[in-house]
This record gives structure tokens, C-alpha cells and sequence, in this order.
């Protein structure tokens, strides 16, 4: 394969959570016409019945309850999540794929709405919203998960996040190349968020040693493994990862799959059982080989990396 197409991936520290600012009262702003659009698009896909985010927005009564808290993350950009800032020294010359932040036009609205009191509005200007869905890969040529669900960890009195890697033996008879990958998540309720690397084949027995009789290990941070590639990165709503057109991820036949999760435990949850799989849609071979490269100057882009 002599040509290699990279996927960047950027993680620039831009800030902390402890902006807000005040504003101007706004008289014509509601929540029916003019906010609930935007927490639906922006938020919905944590903050919503089942999923990770510690509250729903998906009424009146929920957004106005947290209506300041809203105002203050619009404000400081914190919320929605997005890891890559523009500084003068992180400024692509391009447009980012998937760009999940608020435009100052939707900051500014819930801003503005949170300062008025955050009126309900006429329930008839309200726009139609369905509940938002994740994209699926149908038919994916491979499924790869644990052979049984894992329980999740729960002490009451000191809940803590739990981080999980399970090394996944795809079977595979002969190379192969990925088009498409998909985190299929499980328990979307403590799911936060997920990272899928190849381990090369002289580090797959170090990396087995590690599994407990679950299939799995705890891994609060990524062992360092020389040439550990990764394939796909997952936040709730995150788009299927799908290779540049005429190119593809090689996965050979002596390599395997490792899947990093990271379960968000609160106290008052029982989190019950997890078995998030990973997706694989296959490929003739392409003109090109794809890779992705983490870039960034945050002191968690390090942790994305998992490897020398």
C-alpha cells in the first residue's frame, strides 16, 4: 500500500468550566418556539430520558430549572462538549466535520432566555420534535463484544467512574480492511464515552494477560503500547467513523481489537449490566490505507493516544 490518508483528530485546550456572563433582558424569547429547537439538536443526545447526562431537558419545566446553569456553559462555550478551541495557535485553515458547538446566535438565545425568566411561550408556536436516534450501521460484516454483559461497579456511599478495556478477537481468517466503524452501546444510560484501537499482533498475548474472568480489566489509563492504533472514538452522538472514500482501516488476521469504555456511575443509579459492542463494516481493498492522528496541546489528548 504505498498512499496513507489521515484522519485528525484535535484536542486543544480551550478553557474551563467558569464562564457566564450578564445580559441584556430579552421580552420576545420562548422556550416552545425558540429554545426547545436548540436544547433538542444541541443536548438531547445526553440530556435526554436513558441517556448519560445527570438531567433531561426535554420540557419546560426541566430547561427552566437549569436554565442558568445553561447560560453560564452557553456562555463560557463549556456546552455543548467540544475539545478543539480556536486559539491562535490551534486554528485550522478548514472547517471541522461534525461541529457539535452552539453559533453565537443559539448562545445567545439561551442566554437571553435564561435572563427573562425563561417564559414557556405558546405551546402552538412549538416546532415538532422527535427523540433523538444514533445512527446504526444495518448489517456491519462483524460484531465484535464480550461473551457475556459486565456488571457495572456501585457503592452508594462513594460512587465512581469506571474505566474498562476488553480485548475483542475479531476471528478473522485472513486481512482485512475496515470501512466503517460503529460503537454500539449497550447501557446508554452510564455509557460517557468509548475509544476502539488495533493492537498490533506482537503485543496481543501482553495485553490477554490482563483480563479478568469477565473478559476485561480495569484501565484508568491506556496501557502503552507501541503501535496501538486507533479506529474510532465514540461520545454519545457521535457519527458512525467511516474511512475518506477509496480508503479503509487494515486490520490483519493476528491482530486484535480493544475497546476502551468509560461509565459514568452516579449515587443514586443502580447501573446494572453493560455489553457495548463494536461495529465493523468490511471492504474490498482500497487505493488508499487510512489512519487517524490525535493532535492536540490538552493534557487529556495524551490519554487518546495510547501508545508511543
Amino acid at each position: 500500500m504505498s498512499s496513507l490518508i489521515l484522519i485528525a483528530i484535535f484536542a486543544c485546550n480551550g478553557g474551563s468550566d467558569d464562564g457566564g456572563g450578564e445580559t441584556g433582558v430579552s421580552t420576545g424569547i420562548s422556550y416552545h418556539r425558540d429554545v426547545a429547537p436548540i436544547l433538542h439538536e444541541a443536548c438531547a443526545t445526553c440530556h435526554w430520558s436513558g441517556r448519560v447526562g445527570p438531567f433531561g431537558l426535554e420540557t419546560h419545566a426541566e430547561a427552566a430549572l437549569y436554565s442558568q446553569w445553561m447560560s453560564d456553559r452557553a456562555a463560557s462555550r463549556f456546552m455543548p462538549p467540544w475539545s478543539a478551541a480556536d486559539l491562535d495557535m490551534c486554528a485550522p485553515d478548514h472547517a471541522y466535520q461534525h461541529d457539535t458547538r452552539l453559533t453565537e446566535a443559539e448562545a445567545l438565545t439561551l442566554m437571553e432566555w435564561s435572563a427573562s425568566g425563561a417564559p414557556e411561550g405558546d405551546p402552538a408556536d412549538a416546532a415538532e420534535l422527535v427523540a433523538p436516534e444514533e445512527d446504526e450501521i444495518i448489517a456491519p460484516d462483524l460484531l465484535l463484544s464480550a461473551a457475556e454483559p459486565w456488571e457495572l461497579p456501585h457503592d452508594p456511599e462513594d460512587p465512581e467512574d469506571a474505566l474498562r478495556c476488553l480485548m475483542l478477537d475479531p476471528g478473522l481468517a485472513g486481512d482485512v480492511w475496515v470501512r466503517a466503524t460503529q460503537v454500539h452501546v449497550d447501557n446508554a444510560r452510564h455509557v460517557m464515552a468509548a475509544q476502539v484501537f488495533i493492537v498490533p499482533e506482537s503485543r496481543v498475548a501482553q495485553l490477554a494477560a490482563l483480563q479478568d474472568e469477565a473478559g476485561g480489566w480495569s484501565c484508568p489509563a491506556l496501557p502503552q503500547i507501541e503501535g496501538l492504533r486507533v479506529l474510532s472514538v465514540f461520545i454519545p452522538g457521535s457519527p458512525i467513523l467511516e474511512a475518506p472514500e477509496g480508503s479503509a482501516f487494515a486490520l490483519s488476521a493476528d491482530e486484535a481489537v480493544l475497546l476502551r469504555v468509560h461509565y459514568r456511575i452516579r449515587r443514586e443509579d443502580d447501573p446494572g449490566t453493560d455489553h457495548t459492542a463494536v461495529a465493523l463494516e468490511l471492504t474490498d481493498a482500497p487505493a488508499k490505507e487510512a489512519a487517524i492522528l490525535v493532535i492536540g496541546n490538552a493534557d487529556e489528548a495524551p490519554a487518546l493516544q495510547g501508545g508511543a
